[in-house]
């Protein structure tokens, strides 16, 4: 993406507001989107229109972007009592939560919660927890096949860490010649930095 700014709303006469994430992207959004984040709405009716941008420094742009998308779905919302549309909306969410990984929905759900996006916030609550299956019980504890090999290293470098003596004072170390070597590099490199 070349440009820092995305713009997110269709009219520009129409009260916009804008978002600035912690990565320096901004968004501009409708009021009626904006109004769907609780943290947004509690300022909104106080700020005059010129001064309507907020900094978010806890969310990302591309979170950010995903919140917004979300929020303006549930903005458009013509008839809130109609069951096909809320029959629609919830299939729209459903695949809006299942595009993204458990990486992504956690870092949404995290923006959802900062911005006090509750309907957003439920929803990802709720799918976060269906994403990790237990184990079966007969092979709980048991490590996965994929994690012996770095296992072993861990353990034989941990093995490696104690083995090793380190000398307790500068005479110690001058009589080991690994030491002594190390040593006049460090000396050496402390020179040349001219530190």
């Amino acid at each position: 993406m070349a440009s820092s700014s995305r713009s997110c709303s269709s009219s520009e006469n129409r009260n916009t507001i804008t978002l600035t994430s912690s990565d320096g992207l901004t968004f501009e959004i409708e009021e009626n989107v904006a109004v769907q984040i609780k943290t947004l709405r509690m300022y909104l009716k106080d700020l005059p229109v010129n001064q309507r941008k907020f900094l978010v420094p806890t969310v990302t742009g591309d979170v950010l972007a995903k919140v917004i998308v979300y929020c303006k779905k549930h903005a458009e919302n013509p008839n809130r009592d109609n069951p096909n549309y809320i029959q629609e909306l919830k299939i729209w969410d459903k695949k809006f939560v299942n595009e993204n990984d458990q990486y992504a929905l956690y870092d949404l759900a995290n923006a959802a919660k900062d911005l006090k996006v509750k309907p957003l916030i439920d929803l990802t609550y709720d799918t976060v927890p269906n994403m990790y299956e237990l184990p079966l019980r007969s092979i709980r504890g048991i490590l996965p096949k994929r994690y012996d090999i770095e296992f072993k290293k861990i353990v034989a470098f941990n093995a490696s860490l104690n083995s090793n003596d380190v000398p307790n004072n500068v005479e110690e170390a001058i009589r080991d010649p690994k030491w002594k070597k190390a040593m006049e590099k460090e000396m050496f490199a402390f020179d040349k930095n001219e530190t």
